[in-house]
């Protein structure tokens, strides 16, 4: 009995952070850099101006809802076999 619950927990956590994942389509974009000095002769823009963001943010943010679950689940078990 105890092992289906625990089954069901864990796929409802699963499909939380799969939708959270999923669901989650916003891209941040880094700030630009500055303009270049009036002496600046390299003719182009500065390389990673503007890089996205959103995707590494993403991750962290759904490994750390993951971990901080994960943590709780552990701790009410460890108070439930107690």
């Amino acid at each position: 009995m105890k092992n289906q619950r625990n089954r069901k927990i864990l796929l409802t956590m699963v499909l939380l952070v799969a939708a959270v994942v999923s669901l989650n389509r916003t891209t941040l974009y880094a700030q630009e850099p500055p303009p270049p000095p009036p002496s600046h002769d390299s003719g182009g823009n500065v390389p990673g101006g503007g890089a996205p963001i959103g995707a590494g943010t993403t991750i962290f943010l759904v490994l750390g809802f993951t971990y901080g679950i994960c943590k709780v689940i552990k701790i009410r078990m460890k108070e439930f076999m107690e």
